[in-house]
């Protein structure tokens, strides 16, 4: 109700200012109030209007200020007001106004309250828009940090629980007709297994997902759509599920939820809607960036990993088998006669064997196995943690599965075969380009044998392949550093104990010349040279190559042949021109008792008297058939205690510090890829 004790001469206050939304008050000449306004009385209670001066009631220092309308007769803005009622206060603004009367005498004072709740408000809803503005902000920058969408989901949603005061939050991805629950947050285990995956139009999400808009629910345990068991173990009441589209395809579902019953208003459904929008563009990024990467790594025309990607599956396979001691097989299938097919029905039907092939493959192997298309007519599987017998099985079950294979409109005969070669690791080779070879030279017979056959890879495959003197002078003639590694590689799976020998010696000789500052163009043909110092051993016999015991006096004249047999093969290209003196004297002695020249001291070259001690030290520490590996020590107390004997004493010590620095760094060098 309003407050009036007097009436001014011919005002009718109250039809003036009972309708007025703002606190109005007139103050008398004794500046008591004599007349309020409904929501005057209830912002200051009535008790105070009637008993107080008016700067009693709104001045915290309870004096009349001195601009007051009554001193100077004139209007004025105080604000600096404090309006009390019982405990609360809140900051005001007070306009005052004389009133006067015809004469121009001073009557009474009009005051205008603004109360500062409303200014408070405003504050606070600033306040507020800025606290979501650095929401948004920070989740924008959350999901921009990473292609890793669980990871960037998964952030995003801790930072909105901890803002919003949400219990739990998930964010369900389309897959066709199924919700796949991709990040959670705040969610039991038990709760994530049985909404892991959800089909549509089941739940708030799947209903959210189907008609593309947002659904809400103030009590999930009361809500027929989301009344379950599972539900009500996990006490959640209020939720919102908000469907996350771009260009308008449905991505996916944000669904919150909180313990307690709750009402979403606009301002809140505003926000997260504009989240959800957020999350469409990061997740549209990511799935484009996804579909990229398997584009990279899949062939275009069977659906199976490329060789590149391959590769490095095989690569890595390498390394985990290393630390675990674990075998593996690799197969290289070669689809027989693709070519023939390809000339009489034409290379759409080769293309359609290709894929039937493939289809094959697939169905064939487990699932953690890995296949790819290799090359033109070849694919390559390979099994993890599968010994010779388990590798023949499977090569044995593929065979015949590809050959009782019928294709619709072709003839009833086998109209597919495959010839396949098994390499096993590390019996059959330890490197990757190793042990492809040698699943190619194992494939290569195969096809020897008249095709449709499998053969497991044994270095004595090698001579059968025909190394003859003819065969490696065509080419050396023909050759590059891609040619000559097929010879590089030959030599080193002739001797599965040296493995890697040849790029180990060369990785070791870079790192000597580094530390006795050569320059590039020397460093190269060093690398060159000592990656290809073994080469002539391609000409010596298995029977002494691979021989357990102690060589014979002959048996090593013919080993001492391959610096010489090397040079023979390389010398036809002028490629290697450079290291063709390198490759002739890397077993001479700094006391010229080596071979083949009996050159001694600075007459040996330098490029030579490194890979000579690289390659000592390597073989020191490898496995070989007669004896097991050194220790690095002691290889290095064999190069001190022939230093100035086999080796350049300069030569040793600046090797020593070469290794002692790879151990304390375990480093390995940069070299360019041969």
């Amino acid at each position: 109700m309003p407050y009036s004790k007097v009436t001014l001469p011919n005002a009718k206050l109250e039809s003036i200012f009972a309708h007025s939304k703002q606190p109005v008050f007139i103050v008398g000449p004794n500046l008591k109030v004599i007349y309020a306004n409904s929501h005057a009385v209830n912002l200051t209670g009535k008790t105070k209007l009637t008993t107080k001066h008016c700067y009693e009631v709104f001045h915290a220092d309870g004096k009349q200020p001195v601009n007051c309308p009554w001193r100077q007769s004139k209007r004025y803005t105080d604000k600096n007001c404090l309006l009390k009622n019982g405990k609360n206060a809140n900051p005001c603004q007070i306009d005052a106004v004389p009133i006067k009367d015809s004469h121009g005498k001073v009557i009474g004072a009009l005051h205008m309250v603004e109360v500062t709740t409303e200014l408070v408000r405003l504050a606070e809803e600033l306040l507020e828009s800025n606290k979501e503005l650095q929401l948004l902000n920070e989740l924008h920058a959350t999901l921009s940090q990473s292609l890793n969408l669980e990871e960037i989901l998964n952030g995003a949603l801790k930072r909105l629980i901890e803002w919003a005061n949400f219990k739990a939050a998930a964010v369900f991805l389309a897959d066709d007709d199924f919700l796949e629950m991709k990040a959670h947050q705040g969610l039991s285990a038990g709760f994530v297994k049985n909404m892991k995956r959800l089909p549509m139009g089941q739940g708030l999400s799947g209903v959210a997902a189907i008609r593309k808009k947002i659904v809400t629910s103030e009590d999930a345990q009361q809500d027929l759509r989301t009344r379950t068991t599972i539900m009500a173990k996990e006490e959640i009441k209020g939720v919102i599920a908000l469907p996350i589209i771009a260009k308008d395809k449905m991505l996916g579902v944000l669904t919150l939820g909180s313990n307690e019953t709750c009402k979403f208003n606009q301002r809140e459904i505003k926000l997260l809607s504009s989240i959800a929008d957020q999350m469409a563009v990061v997740i549209e990024n990511a799935q484009l960036h996804a579909q990229t990467i398997v584009l990279s790594r899949t062939d275009s025309l069977t659906g199976l990993y490329n060789s590149r990607y391959f590769e490095e599956i095989l690569q890595k396979q390498i390394s985990w088998a290393k630390r675990k001691s674990a075998p593996f097989a690799l197969l290289l299938l070669d689809m027989d006669n693709l070519k023939s097919i390809n000339d009489f029905y034409g290379h759409d039907s080769g293309d359609l064997l290709l894929r039937k092939f493939s289809r094959v493959l697939e169905d064939s192997l487990r699932d953690t196995d890995y296949m790819a298309r290799y090359g033109g007519d070849e694919f390559v599987a390979l099994l993890p943690e599968s010994d010779e017998k388990e590798a023949r099985v499977v090569a044995e079950k593929l065979r015949k599965k590809i050959a009782s294979t019928r294709i619709f409109g072709f003839d009833l005969k086998p109209l597919m075969t495959t010839s396949i070669g098994i390499a096993v690791f590390p019996k059959s080779a330890s490197t990757m380009i190793s042990l492809v070879k040698a699943a190619d030279i194992a494939m290569y017979r195969s096809k020897q044998q008249g095709k449709n056959q499998i053969c497991l890879f044994e270095p004595s495959l090698l001579p059968e392949i025909h190394f003859d003197a003819e065969r490696l002078r065509r080419i050396a003639h023909n050759a590059d550093l891609n040619a000559i590694q097929t010879l590089i590689t030959a030599v080193d799976l002739k001797d599965r104990f040296t493995g890697v020998h040849s790029s180990e010696v060369s990785r070791l000789a870079v790192f000597l010349a580094q530390r006795l500052g050569l320059d590039s163009k020397e460093m190269e043909h060093l690398r060159i040279a000592a990656l290809l110092h073994d080469v002539g051993k391609i000409g010596i016999g298995d029977q002494i190559l691979l021989k357990p015991h102690k060589l014979t006096q002959k048996e090593f004249a013919e080993i001492r042949k391959h610096p010489q047999l090397g040079v023979s093969i390389l010398k036809f290209s002028k490629d290697f021109k450079k290291a063709l003196p390198v490759v002739l004297h890397h077993h001479e002695r700094w006391d010229g008792k080596g071979y083949p020249y009996g050159l001694s001291g600075e007459k040996i070259p330098l490029l030579a008297r490194i890979i000579s001690i690289a390659d000592a030290f390597e073989a020191m520490t490898s496995d070989r058939p007669y004896r097991k590996a050194m220790s690095k020590r002691k290889a290095l107390s064999q190069l001190w205690k022939f230093s100035n004997r086999q080796f350049d004493p300069e030569l040793v010590q600046a090797f020593t510090s070469v290794v002692k620095d790879l151990d304390k760094a375990k480093a390995t060098p940069v070299l360019l890829k041969v």
